[in-house]
């Protein structure tokens, strides 16, 4: 009888160790607390007041995270001036963790722009008075982001990635001007994001210690490119119908 009792103990208290285990693995996570500085340019190219620009691409991507928890870029440009430091990715990690500190974050992303390059290739087909072209536009761009933690002022990740966007369009152009009508800006807008889309990730998994983005993201770019062709389809079935 002692030893069937001492075996119901043995079996109820393993039970509810294990029943503790699982309530602490099912625990939700605290949001991880990350601030943007803006990102400065190391082409000619693109101005410093263009690249800053790049840190809304990251806030849009890293917003999809429901572990990452983003501070207002506004609220920290106050904090910066108050300490009279930039915002810009010129800071150092040191000032950097000051800023963050104030405003009560964990980490610190810094980024800047490394490369950006553009070019075209099609030929043109001369008609009187309008040319007819074809063209293959192409645009590359190269990001370089160190994260810091606002405790130590360590980075705790760094990284490279290139983004690469290509788009072939046919269109009119009046042979006296000469001018297209698709410019490069939207090409090298998708590279940038191309880049900051292979980068947001690795940034989570280094943060949180998961990456939930990769999966999230590769659905939302089918979607995104089925649109793309259901609308061109569409497009095409229109011109068609018109004839």
């Amino acid at each position: 009888m002692k030893k069937i009792l001492c075996c119901l103990m043995l079996v109820l208290f393993a039970s509810s160790a294990w029943a503790i285990d699982i309530d602490f693995d099912t625990e939700e996570q605290e949001p991880v607390r990350l601030g943007i500085m803006n990102f400065t340019s190391k082409v000619y190219n693109v101005p410093d007041g263009m690249a800053a620009g790049i840190s809304e691409f990251f806030a849009t991507v890293l917003y999809k995270a429901d572990n990452i928890k983003l501070f207002e870029r506004s609220r920290l440009a106050d904090i910066a001036s108050e300490l009279k430091l930039g915002m810009s990715g010129l800071v150092d990690p040191t000032s950097a963790a000051a800023i963050g500190k104030i405003a009560g974050l964990q980490y610190i992303l810094l980024g800047s722009i490394t490369n950006l390059s553009h070019g075209a290739s099609g030929g043109v087909v001369p008609v009187p008075f309008v040319a007819f072209a074809v063209n293959t536009q192409k645009a590359k761009a190269e990001l370089d982001v160190r994260v810091i933690d606002v405790e130590t002022s360590e980075i705790v990740f760094a990284g490279r990635e290139t983004g690469e966007s290509s788009k072939s369009s046919t269109g009119l152009f009046t042979s006296w001007f000469g001018v297209s009508d698709v410019g490069f800006d939207g090409i090298e807008a998708d590279a940038i994001l191309n880049a900051t889309v292979k980068l947001a990730p690795a940034i989570q998994k280094a943060i949180t210690g998961r990456d939930t983005l990769t999966s999230q993201l590769q659905k939302e770019l089918k979607k995104a490119s089925k649109s793309s062709k259901t609308s061109s389809k569409t497009k095409s079935t229109s011109k068609k119908s018109k004839k």
